[in-house]
């Protein structure tokens, strides 16, 4: 977890370019759909089953597992602790109660390899990867790490090589991913100095702090970019991205409403700028400040007493919607149809199920809350946007998570075009083709 200060100016257009992305009105007639599935097994979530405050007493069984199992999150990144078997035992019952896979998080750099064999091999069959020092860059960690301004870049790197070559030669543990370090903050010049860190890594990462501004802000121009200066071609992992629920005017205290809008559009933003996993921070409101920061006590999806907020009923409603677990091979078509209407705040992707159903995912990236003027709740008009679909539809039926649970809102016959109104929050429309339409 770290603060990062994001008052970042925009450069002339076309300078920095992470990925095409076409206003509506430019839109092409015909895109080509990714796996419904594969976006919900996108989404993460941090749970420090390591901290007592966090599960002690009956909080894991009362609050911690059930809330887990009804959100339907099928990953989560906690830290790895050698010779503890209550953690053990806590991740391995998620896996075995709800199929949740574990991104095992090292460090620090004292831990020796026996206790890596040790940690990783009591939760090797719940544990999908092993990821590398949060936050190096930081200087909170140095201490712990036993770093400073001069060696923590050449450390990193080398901890990083020794953890992804210790885990390659384990015949037990060489079916983990190994996940590059994050760093804290979109600062150019620290991603330059750990450049080229491909011949150790599976995936890169990153951590993303928006400050107040949209979940969006900056991805295309400023922080894929940077990342990429590490992993040039390497498969990208947001290990930790959030906003608290408490508005401060400060670090990333947006208030409630805003948080409600933003956790959500992080998952769909970076799944549209190409982030293979997203790690939400973090699950659980802790219900403790750290370092006089009230923020840290309420970045939770769910509330220290137990109650999920908002944001985690959008998602969880999300997940129901768009999930297929058990999907059977095949391969995305693509969806022909045209957009016009609305601002470059909207933005969108389209899925596919097996059976053939489209998803198009649009909402507007739009800013709900500014500490320069104080504005805790940022009411966001919805658009008016056409949807041309240009193939025979048998059937359209519109979905709103956030407001309206997993129901349709409105269903259409045969439609050939729909006007919406779209929300700063997810709205789902499922397109069934006429058989062989598309």
């Amino acid at each position: 977890m770290s603060i990062i200060i994001n008052h970042i100016a925009r450069p002339p257009m076309g300078l920095f370019l992470a990925i095409t992305l076409f206003p509506l009105a430019a839109m092409a007639a015909q895109e080509q759909a990714r796996k419904a599935d594969d976006f919900v097994e996108s989404i993460g979530v941090n749970v420090h089953l390591e901290y007592d405050t966090y599960v002690g007493g009956t909080r894991y069984q009362d609050i911690i597992k059930p809330r887990l199992g009804e959100l339907g999150i099928r990953h989560m990144r906690t830290t790895i602790l050698p010779g503890n078997q209550a953690y053990a035992d806590r991740v391995n019952d998620l896996h075995t109660s709800f199929g949740i896979m574990a991104t095992a998080l090292a460090g620090p750099t004292t831990q020796t390899d026996a206790e890596f064999r040790d940690a990783l091999n009591r939760v090797k069959h719940a544990t999908i990867a092993a990821e590398g020092l949060n936050e190096p860059d930081g200087d909170w960690f140095w201490g712990w790490y036993g770093f400073t301004k001069d060696t923590w870049m050449p450390q990193t790197k080398a901890f990083q090589l020794r953890l992804f070559s210790f885990i390659k030669a384990e015949p037990d543990l060489s079916h983990l991913a190994v996940v590059g370090p994050s760093l804290m903050g979109p600062y150019r010049a620290d991603w330059q100095l750990i450049a080229n860190m491909e011949d150790r890594v599976d995936y890169g990462n990153f951590h993303l702090y928006q400050m107040d501004k949209p979940p969006g802000d900056a991805m295309d121009w400023w922080h894929v970019p940077n990342v990429r200066m590490s992993y040039p071609a390497k498969p990208l992992v947001c290990t930790e991205a959030g906003y608290a629920s408490v508005f401060t005017k400060s670090y990333v205290g947006v208030g409630e409403y805003a948080q409600n809008r933003y956790v959500p559009r992080i998952l769909l933003e970076h799944w549209r700028h190409g982030v293979t996993r997203t790690f939400l921070y973090e699950l659980y409101d802790q219900g403790k400040s750290f370092d006089g920061k009230p923020e840290e006590k309420h970045f939770g999806l769910i509330k220290n007493e137990g109650a999920m907020k908002e944001c985690a009923l959008t998602i969880r409603n999300l997940i129901r919607i768009l999930q297929e677990p058990k999907v059977p091979s095949f391969s995305p078509g693509s969806l022909k149809f045209a957009l016009s209407g609305g601002d470059k705040s909207v933005h969108h992707f389209v899925l596919e199920k097996s059976d053939g159903t489209y998803f198009l995912v649009i909402w507007q990236d739009a800013k709900n809350v500014d500490y320069q003027t104080g504005q805790e709740r940022i009411v966001v008009p919805e658009q008016n946007v056409n949807l041309v679909l240009n193939a025979a539809i048998v059937q359209a039926s519109i979905y709103r998570p956030m407001t309206h649970g997993t129901d349709a809102v409105q269903t259409y016959a045969n439609p050939t075009s729909i006007d919406l109104s779209v929300p700063d929050h997810p709205m789902i429309i499922a397109i069934s083709p006429k058989q062989g339409a598309q």
